[in-house]
């Protein structure tokens, strides 16, 4: 005897709808697996990333902080160093303004009015008796100490310059 086709159709289609269910189920859950598996592997990576991104961050505070420390070691040795030139070309011009620093020409010799060179006879006497051959006239004398101290700052400030862009350079790691 055949059973009633209505509940074999039943039950095929019984069959079938649980077959869907479980497919259906199934692939949604595997979805799920799939999804926590790739959240976890990026959230691991993101992870690793901030560290070294915090690390690289520290690294790069540190080497900032350190250049500062060094180019302020520089502007204070160079502010220092003008300091010191400053007072002694004032001293200097105090000196010359007194008497006390006189420039001479080396090389060059007294000559009397008709061209012959004048002999030394006796030592001076506190410059009363006028300039010493090849003195400077104290104007001279401030021109060119002026002179100097100018050229001295310029050689300063390049040296200073040079130290900063070798604390550049050593920041950079261009050494």
């Amino acid at each position: 005897m055949i059973p009633n086709p209505w509940i074999l159709l039943a039950l095929v289609v019984g069959w079938l709808a649980s077959l869907v269910g479980v497919g259906y189920w199934q692939r949604t859950d595997g979805r799920q697996v799939e999804r926590s598996a790739w959240e976890q592997r990026e959230s691991a990576e993101l992870r690793s990333a901030n560290a070294t991104i915090t690390a690289l961050e520290e690294d790069a505070r540190k080497k900032e902080g350190d250049h500062a420390a060094a180019v302020a070691v520089i502007s204070t040795n160079y502010e220092e160093q003008l300091k010191n030139a400053n007072d002694r070309a004032k001293a200097d011009r105090a000196a010359v303004r007194a008497g006390s620093l006189r420039l001479y020409d080396p090389s060059a010799a007294g000559l009397r009015a008709c061209g012959s060179i004048v002999g030394q006879t006796g030592t001076a006497t506190a410059g009363r008796d006028g300039p010493a051959p090849g003195e400077l006239s104290p104007e001279a004398s401030g021109f060119l100490l002026d002179l100097e101290n100018e050229s001295d700052a310029i050689v300063k400030q390049l040296g200073a310059a040079q130290e900063v862009i070798r604390a550049d350079r050593a920041t950079c790691g261009m050494n």
